[in-house]
């Protein structure tokens, strides 16, 4: 890779100086297959890993990345099923105030349960749907919708002052649609 990185740097187009930049996926024969596609698998199983992690020029294969890189798109598969089954749901954290301690309100928070993969992180599904913008703005239309109309049967109980705050992807602050959602019917 040295010798590939010098090459690149020391490209010159008539009085122009050219810069390139580039990215790897690296599988060598024989410890990651003898057969050519086995190496172009593994190779492009190293290449997305490194389009997500972005931190290197070049990643050499090894089986880690290959079962991180194989979870991501299980993952990404079984988010498209999650709308159609319904499994992302909201449980709601409560914010108490410092000196009172009285709950004062509600955090909204997402949580996934899948039948395939069982209980997934936040923090591993939802950077997978900000990916898909339009995956990530259905889910917090959802999570809003559902936000609003349980504050609303909230309200019906208890007539006690109370907030909920929720978060949004910052994708989601460019779709006036949201408006839509949260406005009373």
């Amino acid at each position: 890779m040295d010798r590939i990185d010098r090459a690149v740097a020391s490209l010159q187009f008539s009085d122009e100086r050219c810069y390139i930049d580039y990215i790897s996926g690296v599988a060598l024969g024989p410890d990651h297959g003898d057969e050519i596609n086995d190496l172009l698998e593994k190779a492009n199983i190293a290449l997305e890993a490194i389009t997500r992690i972005k931190r290197n020029k070049y990643l050499l294969f090894d089986q880690n990345i290959n079962e991180e890189v194989s979870q991501y798109f299980r993952i990404k598969k079984e988010i498209d099923f999650a709308f159609e089954r319904e499994e992302f749901t909201v449980v709601y954290q409560p914010q108490n105030d410092a000196i009172s301690n009285k709950i004062i309100g509600l955090e909204a928070l997402v949580r996934w349960n899948n039948q395939n993969l069982g209980s997934v992180p936040p923090s591993v599904f939802v950077p997978i749907l900000e990916e898909n913008p339009i995956q990530i703005k259905k889910l917090g239309k959802y999570i809003l919708s559902r936000v609003v109309r349980e504050c609303r049967e909230l309200l019906e109980i208890t007539n006690d002052d109370f907030r909920i705050s929720v978060n949004l992807s910052s994708q989601e602050f460019t779709d006036f649609t949201i408006i839509k959602v949260t406005s009373p019917q």
